[in-house]
């Protein structure tokens, strides 16, 4: 009869010591569709006043479409990539470019907006004009 009691009280223990894990499924949160509605993108400006001017520039004249300034002597092709480099990150894509021995005249097109960017130099005179038109 010892060895019924012990046994039992044994197989008590054990049950209480042993772990039992439930595991429950967690409810999805529930989404409301959302409407997204697509804002027209605003192309980036054509006022040459917002692009910044080459590192030197004096003598500057800042008008809605053209800028003029001297520059000592540099190239026509370091004041042509200066803007050009400024056009494409603000999202312009250039679509054409004509070269003239003082002249450097490249389209620029953002979705269906087209515009022309004209980098001029006076001779050797170090003197500029940028002009852009819509």
């Amino acid at each position: 009869m010892k060895h019924a009691v012990v046994f039992l009280v044994l197989s008590t223990l054990i049950s209480a010591c042993t772990v039992t894990t439930q595991t429950s499924v967690q409810p999805r949160p529930q989404t409301v569709p959302q409407t997204v509605v697509a804002q027209p993108k605003t192309p980036p400006s054509t006022n040459l006043g917002d692009y910044t001017l080459p590192e030197g520039a004096s003598n500057v004249k800042v008008k809605a479409n053209k800028v003029e300034f001297s520059l000592g002597k540099r190239d026509l092709d370091d004041v042509f990539q200066h803007y050009d480099s400024q056009f494409k990150k603000k999202g312009w894509i250039r679509a054409g470019m004509e070269t003239r021995p003082n002249r450097v005249e490249a389209a620029y097109k953002y979705e269906n907006n087209l515009v022309r960017l004209t980098v001029k130099r006076e001779g050797n005179s170090g003197k500029f004009e940028i002009e852009l038109e819509d």
